[in-house]
């Protein structure tokens, strides 16, 4: 059907493999030979919140919180 892993996880309601496929640079966009995207075939609300980026932001606003500024500083000193 042109599935990509994306489309298959989103299906299957897999969210912690969809999340290391999103967090791994898959695009969530792509649309199968139905023309559906992976948010289309997606299975449960918590794979809709996952594929519609509105986890991310959670997530995010979290580490804020708890890590401060060091969650954005801490790219800078990968080579270290």
């Amino acid at each position: 059907m042109g599935n990509t892993p994306l489309h298959c996880a989103a299906y299957r309601a897999h969210r912690h493999c969809a999340l290391k496929l999103l967090k791994n640079g898959a695009d969530s966009k792509i649309r199968n030979k139905n023309s559906q995207t992976p948010f289309d075939l997606a299975q449960g609300a918590e794979m809709k919140l996952i594929l519609g980026g509105s986890l991310e932001k959670v997530i995010n606003k979290r580490l804020k919180r708890y890590e401060g500024l060091l969650w954005m500083v801490r790219p800078l000193f990968r080579f270290l």
